[in-house]
This record gives structure tokens, sequence and C-alpha cells, in this order.
């Protein structure tokens, strides 16, 4: 366990973390308070004091990603043996066998798994979106990301598998896409011109089965640039990245919000862990830090 941010009087304040076996004082603990007493005081000073009166508490360093503070956080999935949104009202319901696991995760305790044999995905009416919510009926074009684990258990033959999308792929029900392709690629879909047509960003990097990865999928509204980047989750490795230019801005539509689908009858076959949608473009650190549980901002 670590420790973390103590406050002490007279007023220093160590903002340093420390391991320790125990929830208890680690063995030590005052003399590695002392060791980084310099950075406020001199030498002497340090080596004069002989005890620390605590104004402040000990907690348990935090670990996982905390999107509470950054405003522009529209919702999180964590599939935590449910699929409410941890950050607002966007609350997923299933459709087909949903199974939350315990047995395979790449974030928290559990993981969500949905088989393409029982046509299982996560869904969301637009109307019942929240208000601000990326590419929902009404809202003007914004900026948005798009990111999560996904871990392939079988391609689907012939055609592509939805992971995020809000993309019904009929009449002007086109807004944007993320899928895994047949032969393990992963593309980016835009909808413009009212949702009638979409624009797609290909990468070439072919997938593994049975692999985790971290894919992030973000849109700039002011000139329509669409850009796409997958992580190898256990070994920290870029697989592949790409970036285009849709043919238009981007249309907010009446299709539902899904993952694990892709239009019609698009279905993902395989595991996926925190899923999210910002209003904004990450940036590659914060991509990095999400992927690593580190973002707390």
């Amino acid at each position: 366990m670590k420790y973390h941010y103590i406050n002490i009087s007279p007023p220093y304040t160590l903002n340093k973390d420390w391991d320790a076996s125990e929830p208890q004082l680690p063995s030590g603990f005052f003399q590695k308070l002392k060791n980084y007493i310099p950075e406020k005081e001199s030498l002497e000073t340090r080596k004069g004091i002989t005890e620390f009166v605590f104004t402040g508490s000990i907690t348990a360093a935090p670990t996982g990603n905390d999107f509470s503070g950054d405003p522009n956080c529209v919702a999180v999935w964590r599939f935590e043996n449910n699929a409410n949104d941890t950050i607002g009202g966007n609350h997923l319901t299933s459709s087909g066998t949903v199974v939350y696991t315990t047995a395979d995760v790449s974030e928290g305790d559990y993981a969500v798994d949905l088989e393409r044999d029982d046509s299982a995905y996560l869904t969301i009416t637009d109307t019942n979106l929240d208000a601000g919510f990326p590419g929902k009926k009404g809202e003007a074009e914004t900026d948005f990301s798009l990111f999560g684990f996904f871990k392939i258990e079988s391609y689907r033959v012939g055609g592509d598998a939805g992971l995020c999308c809000k993309h019904r792929g009929t009449t002007a029900d086109r807004t944007f896409g993320t899928v895994v392709m047949s032969a393990g690629t992963c593309q980016l879909k835009i909808g413009y011109n009212g949702g009638c047509a979409a624009s797609t960003l290909a990468l070439t990097a072919e997938l593994s089965l049975a692999t985790w990865y971290w894919v992030c999928a973000t849109y700039q509204a002011s000139n329509n640039r669409m850009s796409m980047y997958i992580w190898n989750v256990a070994t920290s490795a870029l697989i592949d990245q790409g970036t285009d230019t849709a043919a238009g801005d981007m249309s907010p539509s009446s299709a539902d919000f899904t993952i694990g689908k892709f239009g019609g009858s698009s279905y993902f076959d395989g595991l996926m862990d925190e899923w999210g949608v910002m209003k904004d473009m990450l940036t590659t650190a914060e991509m990095s830090e999400i992927r690593k549980g580190e973002y707390r901002p």
C-alpha cells in the first residue's frame, strides 16, 4: 500500500508517496519524513526536528482513474457487474445475454463479456442520453473522444463489428462508430451530410485474438479531423494510429448509442472494460494516463 499527502505542523506538507505493507505508519516513517524537510528548511533545522504534530490524516494512495474532476467527461461505464454510467445518467441496458465476469479484466474487478451468437450488446436510446452528449440529436456538433479496453474472441467473418457507436447505418442516422473489421483491423466512421453518408478512417494493423487492447478515437469539429490510436495493454506498445479529415461536419442523429453493436446487426464478440466518452479531444498524454489508470484531473 502507498500513503501520501501528509500535513504536519509547523506547516510542512509532504506530497510524496512511499510503500508500506500495512495500513499503519511504516517502519522508519519519521526518518523518511525528516529526509524530505530540506525541500522547505535548512539542513540544520531538519536535524533539530524530533517530532511532528499531524494536522491532517494518512490516506491510501488512490488507484484507478477518477474522471469526476473533468467537466468534459460525459460518461464512463466501468462494467463493475452493471452497465451504469458512473459520471452521468447514461445508463445502458442489455440486449441478448450480457455477462459480467471477474475471470478476465483489464480494469477494476469486472469486465463485460458480449457473445455475438447471442446478439449481445449494450444500448441507450438517443432520447435518454444526457444533454450535451456528443452526437445527440438536437445538440451542436462538438469535439469528442471515445475510449476503452477491448479483447476480441472472434472476428465477424465478412463484415465489421461495433465497439462504441452511434450509427444506425440507414437513412440519416450515421453519427460515429468505432469498429473491428473481419481481418482484425479497426476503423473510425464519422457521419456527415445530415447523417446520410460517412467518412472512414481505416487503420491497417491486424489485431490478435485473446489480447487486451485500449483504443481512443477523437474528432475535432473545427476542421473535421478524425484520429484513432490503439495500444497493446500488456506491452504498452502503440500498435497503430491514423488521422484523416471527414468529408463534412459530424451529424448528430437519433440513432441509439451502443457498445458492442454497429448498425443493425454487426455484433462484437469479446470482452470490454471501462469505456468512456468526452466532449473534447484527449491529448496523447491524457490517453496514456487513462490507459494506465492514472487519470485524476
